[in-house]
């Protein structure tokens, strides 16, 4: 809940101003197990619709302690906020993409089949920078490979990322089968 609790206000409140709209404060507030107190949020913010997600957040909150302090913390309002924080946090992923083999939730290095862009790690520290547009495509990789050496193609940079991955798990594999035992007689 620390890293949540860090980052929520600025890329769930400010960033995508979750409580911007009625259609998306509609949606938060079906998550409150308490009829009356949905009915009073959003009351109050149809009529002030301009107040930021963090002020809406903030009131919300406010309102779901004092109801769950009056009723003795009934009715699952005690962890509401945590509840809430870890939902709209927490990844979504279309049904389809976990089910189903043609998604790009494979290998490193398979290619998109319609957009023909190759899936590449990437390193933790260049996830806010990493721009999937500029993924290399098959045919400009094809285009690369004919005319140099594979090393100057544009998909180095991320087979030296997806080594450098691998020689940080080798250590531990190396660990764990010295603690084999032999099956030599």
């Amino acid at each position: 809940m620390e890293i949540i609790e860090e980052y929520f206000e600025d890329i769930i409140l400010v960033d995508q101003e979750i409580l911007l709209t009625q259609e998306r404060w509609t949606k938060v507030l079906a998550a409150l197990p308490d009829e009356e107190l949905r009915k009073t949020l959003d009351a109050q913010w149809s009529k002030h619709p301009d107040r930021s997600s963090v002020e809406k957040w903030s009131e919300m909150i406010d309102a779901v302690d004092r109801r769950a302090n009056k009723r003795g913390a009934k009715f699952g309002l005690a962890s509401f906020e945590h509840d809430m924080m870890l939902q709209l946090t927490y990844p979504r992923l279309d049904e389809n993409v976990t089910t189903h083999l043609n998604h790009l939730l494979k290998s490193p290095f398979c290619v998109h089949p319609k957009t023909g862009r190759v899936c590449t790690p990437i390193a933790s520290d260049c996830f806010d920078s990493f721009d999937p547009f500029q993924a290399p495509m098959l045919g400009q990789l094809l285009r690369e490979l004919n005319s140099g050496s594979p090393d100057s193609t544009s998909l180095a940079e991320y087979v030296n990322t997806f080594s450098s991955f691998v020689d940080t798990l080798l250590p531990v594999q190396d660990a764990k089968l010295s603690q084999i035992p032999s099956l030599e007689f």
